[in-house]
């Protein structure tokens, strides 16, 4: 899952966990290791913190979890991070670093080209969106597509096909963004190529999954409609990514 996510400065925390709740709490040990995933997922990818600024905050977490001040020796004028006595704690910490409304405001935003992490993204959409009905690994069998393509093509005769977007400066910008990608089967994705939406949409109606169904509803394709997708997206990445109660 880390992986995934292209990070790799949780372990601090996740040793620490392990060592307080691996031996006879495995409860507590899987809610911090989902409540961890969400907050590098909040904090880090879709918050656009510095490698340097995720480091602190997994290394402090990890020093107060794994040894907490005696209550004492806290005064109301310390670091909040230093008020950790417990998982809770913990959570609750991570929960005021990464606010719900800033999580969704910049995932309204967000932009990716590192397909792996788009995948990862959409399959966890996916997954709350259609349960039951789960997308393979990214892989042979299983495709990013970016509904707005990469390359519109430009062959004379097809000049026309995203001709009111195409030209614009903003097009390599919108083409990234989280809210032009969907998960599609392969052999889908190989046949929509970088053709024009209502091409693509008779493609997107074989897919068995959740959003390539929702966007064959729509009669156009342009940044509006990205940004439209996107704000709903953030909404139900809100749902998916949030801290274990």
């Amino acid at each position: 899952m880390f992986k995934k996510l292209d990070i790799t400065h949780h372990i601090p925390l996740l040793l620490t966990g392990a060592i307080r709740y691996g031996e006879g709490d495995h409860d507590s040990f899987e809610r911090l290791l989902d409540s961890l995933i969400s907050f590098c997922f909040r904090y880090f990818t879709i918050g656009n913190r510095t490698v340097a600024d995720l480091e602190k905050q997994i290394g402090l977490m990890s020093k107060y979890l794994r040894n907490p001040l005696p209550l004492e020796d806290i005064s109301e004028n310390d670091e909040e991070v230093k008020t950790i006595q417990n998982l809770q704690d913990v959570i609750d910490y991570m929960c005021r670093l990464t606010p719900d409304l800033t999580f969704v405001n910049n995932f309204e935003l967000f932009s990716t080209r590192n397909n792996t992490l788009g995948f990862y993204i959409l399959n966890e959409l996916e997954k709350q969106k259609r349960s039951g009905v789960r997308p393979l690994n990214h892989g042979p069998n299983q495709h990013i597509e970016h509904i707005m393509p990469k390359r519109p093509s430009k062959a004379q005769n097809r000049m026309n096909e995203w001709s009111s977007v195409r030209n614009s400066e903003d097009y390599n910008e919108f083409k990234y963004r989280v809210g032009n990608l969907l998960i599609i089967e392969r052999e889908l994705n190989q046949r929509a190529k970088n053709y024009d939406f209502s091409t693509k949409k008779e493609v997107y109606e074989e897919s068995g999954l959740y959003y390539p169904s929702e966007i064959i509803n729509l009669d156009e394709w342009d940044f509006q409609s990205i940004e439209k997708r996107q704000k709903q997206m953030a909404q139900d990445a809100l749902q998916v990514c949030n801290y274990s109660e």
